[in-house]
């Protein structure tokens, strides 16, 4: 499912994962561009237009941006390597600042959770995620009752962040 609304939910996935921790980091924003760089992740998408896009909407309110996305990524019907590779984007930009917040962890929980994803395959793909997690090695992966809730941090300073670095694809060929 390689199309622009699925790259959109990418994207929309990959700038939650940098903002569910209450900060904005330029490595996890370096981190999008990186993946944007160097796969065909984000291709044909106006990453600056939609990064603008996202953060006015998690300026106007965190807590219905992430509801949003939660509902997006239910709603999505994605195929199984459709959802590893949103769990993929996630870690990634979780892992961006070099240290992991419980919001994070409670972030990446609760979309593994939407997603439906079994552990046996997460562990295939990614080896134990187990410390990622939270979890030790005799306790079990969360299921989508078990799930705390995840509560979005209110977000208010966006000013640091230097959105506009991202090249446009038309820019690259030039």
């Amino acid at each position: 499912m390689i199309d622009l609304d699925y790259r959109k939910l990418l994207l929309s996935a990959a700038f939650h994962a940098m903002t569910c921790d209450g900060e904005l980091h330029q490595d996890e924003l370096d981190s999008i561009r990186t993946l944007s760089e160097k796969s065909k992740i984000f291709a044909e998408l106006d990453l600056n237009s939609e990064l603008k896009r996202l953060s006015e909407e998690l300026q106007q309110s965190t807590r219905e941006s992430f509801r949003k996305f939660f509902s997006e990524v239910q709603s999505a019907n994605l195929e199984l390597s459709d959802q590893i590779q949103v769990v993929e984007v996630v870690i990634r930009v979780v892992y961006a600042d070099g240290r992991i917040d419980e919001n994070e962890i409670m972030y990446l929980n609760k979309i593994i959770s939407i997603l439906g994803i079994l552990p046996e395959l997460l562990e295939q793909r990614f080896g134990s995620i187990r410390n990622l997690l939270g979890l030790s090695e005799q306790q079990t992966y969360n299921t989508s009752a078990e799930v705390k809730e995840f509560e979005a941090p209110k977000i208010e300073n966006f000013e640091h962040i230097t959105f506009k670095e991202f090249k446009s694809d038309e820019s690259d060929s030039e």
